[in-house]
């Protein structure tokens, strides 16, 4: 989870040829609809049908990080 509105980022590859599904997390499972696939990256946004009320991922940029700091990926490895 990306933004507490709903949004989601998962790897395109299991949400391709799809428009939308069920989501499960842990105590419950949501809606939602592929809002964007790149499959270049192997990358798609989804939205849940409702806002999200747990905790999300803040997103950052490659050009912030310094010289061996923590990060974790999502996506294809190249």
């Amino acid at each position: 989870m990306i933004h507490p509105s709903g949004l989601a980022v998962t790897d395109a590859h299991v949400v391709a040829g799809a428009g939308g599904g069920v989501a499960r997390f842990p105590g419950g499972a949501a809606a939602f609809e592929v809002r964007a696939l790149g499959s270049s990256r192997d990358l798609a946004l989804l939205r849940l049908a409702g806002p999200w009320e747990g905790g999300v991922l803040e997103l950052g940029s490659s050009s912030e990080l310094a010289l061996g700091a923590p990060v974790l990926t999502i996506g294809a490895p190249q």
